[in-house]
């Protein structure tokens, strides 16, 4: 569009572009993108991306690009900048056909570049972690207005958000969180999706009313999803339901529904804004939430015709929304107070509104094609008009104070004032100073014959009462400082810094970092968990678990683990997982567990199994992973991780699960573990699994994956983690040890080892590593108790590290695991697990890995790892395993914890983990597990693992 010659600034302008806007994003105060079209076209309207430079006094508009899209695809519905790079996300369907046939990848990723730059796109790369690295790629901030041809947008990468197959529904909702780590989708049939900044998914909820809108809060820890009947908000960590809010609870005489909601920010943080229109269609509310207690703080009509779009000003002080009856409004954020509307602003309803970064500008578009940019007058904010109050109270204060001062002041001198005039006198005669004199007063007071001042003035000469009033003003004088530095200082201390580090630095870790770790997580944790870890379960764990199992892990478990897990890692993960790991589990994994599968698969794990694990993995992965745990991933766990973990779970995780996992989870698996896979899966895993664990995976966990765990991944977690996990740990743990410790460990214990350790690594953390290290890597050595503790980390390491460790550790250890741990996982592990365990893991293990310790590990530790090590780990450890490794599993971890991994043990695991250790994973284990952890799983776990355990392909493949 050519520009308009203008002489003074407006307070608006419309911009005419010529086919429907349907979404708006601004980078800084005078920069633009514009998205729509006509859709899949029968009209000839073209689907366009724009480009506009704005001139912030004029309000003029310059075209900088106009990116045409393919006509056989639909419009851009929904777009959002990246915060720190020049990435675009755009909701936008492909063809009809590709919808159609479920193909439909409807979350589009462009990278804005100048046509005749030589930069080279991340087109070719299969992570978009490169959104974090500023080497990359420089912010929109540096635009430069040009002429449109300048620059142009290249298509990066694309996903799928949904499994709708029809046509009429789009991905209404995309959004970047404030660091640009996380993306959020939303679609028309309820599909609500969050991504990681590599476009994998973390989670999915799926929803039974249309998706309205969605939106990260201003510490990207919580998310509103907005449907027509129920706003939900979600934990960021792993999708967890913190509040629903239904429109029935509204305060209105009409049945309304929802449209919209949007976390507060800057000034009003700390508040969730909410639009309700009613189904008559004559009214419309906001309604203001307080996000700490989630009690409604005020619900008001604003409108008479339902509003179809709305915004929040960066700076939190504004609400703007358009409305069906073709109006504009600006709303008060703290009052809800109508500061403008304008009528009229379009021809059709508004689609699309947003605030300038600066909330100086507001910008809406319309269907009718043209988009309207109007200036927000100061007075529009309000605070003129408050600020003169304001400085009018301050002002009649002073005035009152002064004028009551001034009173008895006056007063005083009016009582002394013949006293004080007759020494003025002789001190102005003595020093040559002339007082003038009092009209009603003739005498002459000065006496030419005193020279001397000590004549003319001593203390003598002034009245007793004066004297005496002069002392009790020095006495009230001394005892006001007095007071001043008890009660106001003290006072400041007390009630200001203590408020401070009360309500506020406290309430904050309260509620946010320390809802977990503080009260009871942290100071228990620090004082009573990390000595009773350190002292008791450590030494005792070392000790006595290292030496028993049976009477000293019992007892240990029972009064020091069960002590430690009491007072300070929850009253559940002691009364429950402790009476889990104490009595039943306890005892049961001693006494029944142990004595059941001490012969065979004992001696065969301990012989051959646990000699591959003992001299070379075990002595590798105890000395060196362990060190490497300890010294360089401990210590990077323990100084960032720990950081979150510190006292707690650091130390813990250090002293008690390392050792538990060196010196109980070792020997125990060793002893105890050990003893359960004797007769079925003791043979199994001797003749078949052990032999895979002996010959190849034993050699080729030994040579290398025990050289990856010692020179390369105990280097290697060191340093890389990285190469290591790389060129041989790489293909085979990657994407969920590899993406997982990397992206997964990367975003780390954050994308997916925050949320993969939720999802895929198995809820991973927190279900699978925290199981990893407690039943799975407990009993997890076992193959089958590394099955048996799930539902969670049974599905998941069914469905997510058995699909997972087949679709996606499978055909993922090949295309993602294998890729991204060559060229992502492999660059990314140093680049960014290194990048990541710097920025991100350290970020991540410190805000995140924090969060996810604080509201998920700690969460996790008290509701999942309580609740599954008491209900699901607990209760199945309790029942299923206890009872497994009693009655069955411990007669019958021949017939039944094959079986009972297939009844008792999860019917998941019994018929996926079962069939899939029968089937796939047991006559994997023997066919194709031996075959293929021998011929390729072995050779494959760097080649062929993503083909060899999936499916029976392994075997015409070998």
């Amino acid at each position: 569009m050519d520009k308009k010659a203008v002489k003074k600034p407006l307070n608006f302008n419309v911009l005419t572009v010529g086919y429907p806007v349907f979404s708006l994003a601004f980078t800084t105060k005078h920069r633009l993108f514009i998205g729509g079209g006509g859709g899949v076209n029968r009209s000839g309207v073209k689907n366009v991306i724009s480009l506009y430079i704005l001139n912030q006094k004029t309000l003029e508009v310059g075209q900088a690009m106009e990116h045409i899209l393919p006509q056989d695809e639909d419009s851009v519905m929904s777009m959002c900048l990246h915060p720190k790079s020049k990435f675009i996300i755009c909701g936008k369907n492909g063809t009809n056909e590709e919808i159609l046939n479920g193909e439909n990848k409807s979350l589009k990723v462009y990278r804005l570049t100048k046509t005749n730059s030589d930069v080279m796109s991340i087109c070719s790369s299969d992570s978009m972690d490169t959104f974090n690295h500023s080497s990359l790629s420089s912010s929109f901030n540096s635009l430069p207005a040009t002429d449109k041809n300048d620059y142009k947008l290249e298509l990066c990468r694309d996903a799928r958000t949904t499994e709708s197959r029809n046509v009429s529904e789009y991905q209404k909702i995309t959004e970047f969180d404030h660091e640009g780590r996380h993306i959020l989708t939303g679609t028309t049939d309820g599909t609500f999706t969050l991504l990681d900044s590599s476009l994998r998914t973390i989670f999915t909820k799926i929803y039974k009313n249309d998706i309205t809108d969605a939106h990260f809060d201003n510490k990207d820890e919580k998310i509103a999803v907005t449907t027509t009947k129920d706003i939900y908000i979600l934990d960021i960590m792993d999708g967890s339901l913190i509040k629903e809010i239904n429109n029935k609870s509204l305060p209105v005489s009409e049945t309304c529904n929802f449209r919209a909601s949007k976390f507060g920010c800057g000034s009003t943080e700390g508040v969730l804004y909410v639009i309700a229109n009613s189904l008559k269609r004559n009214k419309t509310f906001v309604c203001k939430y307080n996000t700490k207690n989630w009690k409604l703080m005020t619900c008001k009509q604003v409108h008479n015709k339902p509003i179809t779009a709305f915004t929040i000003s960066p700076n939190g002080k504004l609400l703007g929304y358009g409305s069906a009856d073709l109006s504009l409004g600006i709303l008060s954020s703290d009052k809800l107070k109508t500061l403008s509307r304008i009528k009229d602003a379009h021809g059709l309803p508004c689609t699309c509104i947003q605030f300038t970064r600066d909330s100086t500008i507001i910008v809406s578009g319309s269907a009718d094609g043209t988009c309207r940019i109007t200036r927000i007058e100061k007075n529009d904010t309000g605070s003129s008009f408050t600020t003169l109050i304001i400085f009018g109270l301050i002002v009649a204060v002073i005035a009152a104070l002064y004028s009551q001062y001034t009173e008895e002041i006056m007063t005083v001198v009016d009582k002394y004032s013949g006293v004080i005039n007759q020494y003025t006198d002789k001190i102005n005669h003595y020093t040559g100073f002339i007082k003038a004199k009092n009209p009603f007063d003739n005498d002459d007071i000065f006496d030419e014959g005193n020279n001397d001042i000590n004549d003319i003035i001593n203390d003598d000469d002034f009245p007793e009462d004066i004297e005496e009033h002069m002392k009790y003003l020095e006495e009230m004088e001394k005892n006001e400082n007095e007071n001043i530095n008890s009660n106001v200082n003290e006072e400041a201390n007390v009630n200001e810094n203590e408020y401070a580090n009360d309500n506020e630095n406290e309430k904050d870790n309260v509620d946010e970092n320390e809802y977990a770790n503080a009260n009871e997580n942290a100071e228990d944790n620090v004082n009573e968990n990390e000595n009773a870890n350190s002292n008791e379960n450590a030494e005792a764990n070392v000790n006595e678990n290292e030496n028993a199992n049976s009477n000293e892990n019992v007892e240990a478990n029972v009064n020091e683990n069960e002590y430690v897990n009491s007072n300070e890692n929850a009253e559940g993960n002691v009364n429950e997982n402790e009476y889990a790991n104490t009595n039943e589990n306890a005892e049961a994994n001693i006494n029944e567990n142990e004595n059941a599968n001490s012969n065979e698969n004992a001696e065969a794990n301990v012989n051959e199994n646990e000699y591959v694990n003992s001299n070379e993995n075990a002595e590798a992965n105890v000395n060196e992973n362990e060190y490497v745990n300890t010294n360089e991933n401990a210590e990077a766990n323990v100084n960032e991780n720990e950081y979150v973990n510190t006292n707690e779970n650091a130390e813990a995780n250090v002293n008690e699960n390392e050792y538990v996992n060196t010196n109980e989870n070792a020997e125990a698996n060793v002893n105890e573990n050990e003893y359960v896979n004797t007769n079925e899966n003791a043979e199994a895993n001797v003749n078949e699994n052990e032999y895979v664990n002996t010959n190849e995976n034993a050699e080729a966990n030994v040579n290398e994956n025990e050289y990856v765990n010692t020179n390369e991944n105990a280097e290697a977690n060191v340093n890389e983690n990285a190469e290591a996990n790389y060129n041989e740990n790489a293909y085979g743990n990657s994407n969920e040890n590899a993406e997982a410790n990397v992206n997964e460990n990367a975003e780390a214990n954050y994308n997916e080892n925050a949320y993969g350790n939720s999802n895929e690594n198995a809820e991973a953390n927190v279900n699978e590593n925290e199981y990893v290290n407690t039943n799975e890597n407990a009993e997890a050595n076992v193959n089958e108790n590394e099955y048996v503790n799930t539902n969670e980390n049974a599905e998941a390491n069914i469905n997510e590290n058995a699909e997972a460790n087949y679709n996606e550790n499978a055909e993922a250890n090949y295309n993602e695991n294998a890729y991204a741990n060559s060229n992502e996982n492999a660059e990314a592990n140093v680049n960014e697990n290194e990048y990541a365990n710097t920025n991100e893991n350290e970020y991540a293990n410190a805000n995140e890995n924090e969060y996810a310790n604080a509201n998920e590990n700690e969460y996790a530790n008290a509701n999942e790892n309580e609740y599954v090590n008491t209900n699901e780990n607990a209760e199945a450890n309790v029942n299923e395993n206890e009872y497994v490794n009693n009655n069955e599993n411990a007669e019958a971890n021949v017939n039944e914890n094959e079986y009972v991994n297939t009844n008792e043990n999860v019917e998941t695991n019994a018929n996926e983990n079962e069939y899939a250790y029968t089937n796939e994973n047991a006559e994997a284990n023997s066919n194709e597990n031996e075959y293929a952890y021998t011929n390729e799983n072995a050779e494959a776990n760097s080649n062929e693992n993503g083909y060899a355990n999936p499916l029976l392909e392994s075997l015409s493949l070998a």
